[in-house]
């Protein structure tokens, strides 16, 4: 089953909180490296403006998705709003 994992930073609470999001960042980064070693990983990218970034997982079931974007450094649900969404690729579509 794949997922999407839309992130979006909010600014102001990563101040309040005091957070160094640039070794957050470092650790989410090296976080997808294991995720595509390990296969789960179909695309990963981050908007140009800072707006948020998106991943999309390629899994087995609903509690290996939560255990994946639970284990994400950059899993911080009090300055990072996550969205998580079941998805298809073209290819899932038109291959049916």
């Amino acid at each position: 089953m794949k997922f999407i994992e839309y992130a979006t930073p909010n600014a102001g609470k990563i101040k309040q909180n005091d957070i160094n999001i640039n070794e957050v960042v470092k650790q989410h980064v090296a976080y997808l490296e294991q995720k595509n070693a390990e296969g789960l990983l179909v695309f990963a990218g981050t908007t140009t403006d800072g707006a948020g970034g998106l991943i999309v997982y390629d899994v087995s079931d609903e509690a290996t998705r939560n255990r994946v974007v639970q284990e994400d450094p950059l899993y911080l649900p009090e300055v990072i709003d996550i969205a998580i969404h079941p998805f298809e690729t073209f290819e899932d579509i038109t291959s049916r």
